[in-house]
């Protein structure tokens, strides 16, 4: 049997197990109440807002589309492209779990397919060393991760955001502009923060394309982004009934954080604590902290642009306003696709004793805080602290290690005999240079 043939046998296991492992732990979640956990779901893409922005949709719908009962009359935080392609699965149970098991399916797939590219060709100036994981491997690291199976049975829209992202990402790697643009707009007008990972996927995906200049490839893929993101506006503006209240429903929520439901982020506990006139001026400051980060990492990692899209997927599920472990699940899975660089780490077991750590103690802090009573808020909030941590301790690892990787493969390494060899070649050069200077110094005698 080839390789080939037997890594498609090994990829089709793993989709197989991991299909299995999903239908068989849905019954457990809703016993568990996954969909509730603040680590998995959040206020504008928990399972509850995509059901109950379904079901005013299809009111208003039954309404003959009346103004008084406009979807986004009160707040549903729902984007519309979304409710219209999945109306037809929410509600229904058994059309949830395969819905979401299939998304995680095909995001497996699509990081497969990823990690083939990487492996098989390589973007030019890209750092070079130890090949790719292999498919199988890569669709394993993410279908079993905890993190991405706990996502997937909460049914938040998180998933979904993913697995544009990865498309995005599998477009740009084969110098798609079609794929990438229409995936990452998509993403965007879901959850706004993935278009802060445009400028990279944009110059990666320049650097992929046949085209033998890059820059007008790069610029005609961004008014290709642009838009793409117009038509996406244009059709959610149509299916919410020619209004434009979607846009401060949907979108300002990323931004300006009005509900304070704790969860694994860094915002919501620091605008409890402070005062309500400080609060335009710390949320501008939150804001651009979070965008601060694209420009100088897309400069940085110029010659490696899948390297800045995984490093500004790991700052985005640190300091965005409404984090899940889904948008950790992410980072990780990008991170997989630089499995050369896991040489260089310096405290990978920090790291994930940390992830370890808080992953084990955010669920009983917050039962401690708000089911039993004997703790309170600082509790859960100092062990999002640790969570953040882990997250920008694997980050700044990585970081390291690139920088590291490019140093050692600028210089390479040589051998024992080659250095050897060059000591005495050096050794010889000292001799002869030796030669003229000692006839000058006896000529200068005489």
């Amino acid at each position: 049997m080839s390789s080939s043939s037997a890594t498609l046998t090994r990829l089709i296991v793993v989709l197989t197990l991991a299909t299995a492992l999903r239908v068989l732990l849905f019954p457990l979640s809703k016993s568990l109440e996954l969909a509730r956990r603040p680590e998995l779901s959040v206020p504008i893409s928990s399972l509850f807002a995509l059901r109950e922005a379904s079901w005013l949709h299809s009111r208003w719908i039954a309404a003959g589309s009346s103004s008084h009962a406009h979807p986004y009359a009160g707040d549903n935080p729902v984007s519309p492209l979304l409710v219209y392609v999945l109306e037809s699965f929410l509600g229904d149970e058994h059309k949830e779990i395969w819905l979401w098991a299939t998304v995680d399916l095909v995001a497996g797939l699509v990081l497969a397919s990823c990690a083939a590219v990487r492996s098989r060709n390589s973007v030019k100036g890209m750092l070079q060393g130890s090949p790719a994981l292999g498919p199988d491997v890569a669709a394993a690291l993410y279908l079993f991760s905890p993190y991405t199976i706990a996502s997937c049975l909460a049914k938040s829209a998180s998933p979904l955001t993913n697995l544009l992202v990865l498309l995005s990402t599998l477009g740009a790697l084969t110098g798609s502009r079609l794929l990438t643009t229409t995936a990452l707009a998509g993403a965007t007008l879901s959850s706004l923060t993935p278009i802060l990972l445009a400028p990279p996927l944009l110059m990666l995906c320049a650097q992929r394309s046949p085209s033998a200049r890059p820059i007008l490839h790069a610029s005609l893929t961004s008014l290709a982004l642009l838009a793409t993101l117009s038509g996406g506006l244009y059709a959610s503006y149509h299916l919410s009934g020619s209004s434009w209240r979607f846009l401060e429903r949907v979108y300002s929520p990323i931004i300006l954080l009005p509900d304070l439901t704790p969860n694994i982020g860094l915002w919501w506990y620091f605008f409890i604590e402070i005062f309500d006139h400080f609060r335009n001026f710390f949320l501008l400051v939150f804001n651009v902290h979070l965008a601060s980060y694209t420009a100088p990492m897309t400069i940085k990692y110029s010659s490696d642009p899948l390297f800045a899209v995984t490093a500004l997927s790991g700052v985005i599920s640190a300091f965005k306003s409404y984090p899940t472990m889904g948008d950790t699940s992410l980072f990780l899975a990008l991170v997989a696709l630089h499995v050369d660089l896991l040489p260089y780490l310096r405290y990978p077991t920090v790291s994930v004793l940390l992830y370890l750590y808080a992953t084990l103690l955010l669920p009983t802090f917050h039962h401690l805080w708000l089911q039993a009573g004997s703790g309170n808020a600082n509790f859960y909030y100092a062990i999002t602290l640790v969570w953040g941590l882990a997250q920008g301790s694997l980050l700044l690892d990585l970081m390291w290690a690139w920088g590291r990787a490019a140093w050692e493969r600028q210089r390479p390494r040589i051998s024992p005999a080659q250095a050897l060899a060059d000591e005495k070649i050096a050794m010889l050069r000292a001799k002869e240079s030796l030669v003229p200077q000692k006839l000058v110094r006896d000529v200068i005698q005489i």
